[in-house]
């Protein structure tokens, strides 16, 4: 009756005094910000002794506890609720002591929500912190496409914009425009010359992979040589020596077929069987498309035997 009537202080002692367990309980889980701070002490007590440790932490941060309730959460392992982490984030400021604490409590915060693998919080959190490598890792994991391009363009930053790119590059960019506008926008954001030449290797290989077509696989060919050479990697050189020839081999292919589709059929004929007999040919190009090609110009000329 006292609890009902408000009055938790009488409430919690004579259920102490009785050792009424029910009854502790009830008042230590219907406690809220602003109770009486000795029925919440006492609530804490019990909720630890009984191992509620979730709802122990709860009252130690409105009892302003921070330090207690965050090592209670690391240790227990505690399921922090977003209202009751952002609680533990000490507010702003400009002191340099005070200031490297913050930091030291943000990560420590952050910790705990990325374990319990609520990673939008947990890279919230880390920005907090200035910590915005470690904020995009902890977002990549939730595999949210949005939230990650979202948090690149806000945070600015070279590596950020270079591995929302990586990630973006493992969804289904190529049915998907504006995430393929993306990739290309974060790696020139970034200066990532050599990670934009990649990214346009693999946007012609998709094209020759599963679309046959040649003529657009060679112009993204051309624009991935094109932004390796803007690159400063050491094996510039190289790569640049094996493009080349990969380019040389699809030029000759789209000349083949432009050949035939201009009745020059000795022209294209020609072609295809030097390409036949070209070393690493299929590292630019699948040879059963060549032999697809030649198989399609016999049909349509009625040349059945051959």
């Amino acid at each position: 009756l006292y609890s009902r009537g408000g009055n938790r202080k009488k409430a919690m002692d004579l259920a102490i005094k009785h050792n009424l367990t029910d009854m502790i309980e009830n008042i230590s889980t219907g406690v809220q910000e602003g109770d009486d701070p000795e029925v919440l002490k006492k609530s804490v007590h019990f909720l630890m002794q009984n191992r509620q440790f979730d709802k122990a932490v709860e009252i130690m941060i409105s009892l302003g506890n921070v330090d207690q309730a965050l090592q209670i959460a690391e240790s227990e392992q505690v399921n922090l609720k977003e209202e009751m982490a952002l609680k533990l984030c000490p507010p702003a400021t400009q002191d340099p002591v005070k200031k490297k604490l913050r930091t030291e409590t943000l990560l420590r915060v952050a910790k705990i929500v990325k374990k319990q693998g609520d990673f939008k919080l947990g890279a919230k959190i880390y920005t907090m912190a200035n910590e915005k490598m470690k904020g995009i890792k902890c977002l990549l994991k939730s595999g949210d496409v949005k939230a990650v391009i979202g948090f690149a363009q806000t945070a600015r930053q070279t590596e950020v914009y270079i591995l929302a790119g990586n990630f973006l590059q493992n969804q289904n960019w190529h049915n998907d425009p504006e995430i393929m506008k993306t990739i290309i926008s974060f790696y020139q954001k970034a200066k990532s010359f050599e990670s934009l030449a990649n990214f346009y290797d693999a946007c012609a290989q998709v094209e020759i992979d599963e679309y046959r077509d040649y003529e657009k696989a060679l112009g993204a060919m051309k624009e991935a040589m094109r932004q390796l050479e803007k690159s400063t990697s050491e094996s510039k050189e190289m790569k640049l020596s094996l493009m080349r020839k990969r380019v040389g081999i699809i030029e000759k292919f789209v000349q083949a077929r432009e050949a035939l589709n201009s009745n020059d059929s000795a022209t294209a004929m020609q072609i295809c069987d030097q390409l036949i007999d070209t070393q690493g040919v299929e590292e630019a190009i699948r040879l059963g498309d060549v032999f697809a090609q030649l198989i399609e110009h016999h049909f349509y000329k009625n040349n059945f035997q051959d």
